[in-house]
């Protein structure tokens, strides 16, 4: 009977503190899953160049790709990917849901199903799901050769912008 005695309390403590971890897990956007596609190194580097207008003008730089790599995110309803940048341009294809896409300014555009956009590597942003649908989205990554593993490279939030994720 002693035995039964401390078992409870313990058991009930392990039960509540198994709730609170959960709580602290759930309170927080669900992260996409990726699953690699295919990836391919170059035989030679190829020079991407990246042109997009700026408020100041036109911008423009040299990315010396020499990976390549595709890969399918799938994003839940209501997760997010962490603020984050790439070390190279990324073409991004939404095949399924909305994927509305949140750069350091705050600046919000929704991308339905079908549609696609232009990433130029060097732009702090995040992702989220706000639909009621699964989002997934075909990612192709160009990489310079010095990008080393890593997709994405993690950003802290910006001053400017405060989208939870």
């Amino acid at each position: 009977m002693k035995h039964r005695r401390f078992t409870m309390p313990l058991l009930a403590l392990a039960v509540f503190g198994l709730g609170l971890t959960a709580g602290v897990v759930a309170g927080q956007p669900a992260r996409p899953v990726a699953t690699p596609v295919a990836s391919g190194a170059l035989p030679e580097s190829a020079h991407a160049v990246i042109v997009r207008p700026g408020a100041t003008g036109t911008l423009a730089r040299v990315v010396d790709v020499k990976e390549v790599r595709v890969v399918r995110f799938e994003l839940v309803p209501g997760g997010a990917f962490p603020w984050h940048q790439h070390p190279g341009p990324v073409w991004v294809v939404v095949t399924k849901g909305t994927l509305t896409f949140y750069s350091a300014a705050c600046e919000a555009a929704a991308y339905p199903a079908g549609s696609a956009f232009f990433d130029p590597g060097n732009l702090t942003h995040t992702a989220r799901n706000e639909g009621t649908e699964p989002v997934e989205v075909l990612a192709t990554f160009m990489f310079p050769a010095d990008a080393g593993p890593a997709a994405s490279i993690p950003q802290p939030p910006p001053a400017t912008c405060s989208i939870e994720v």
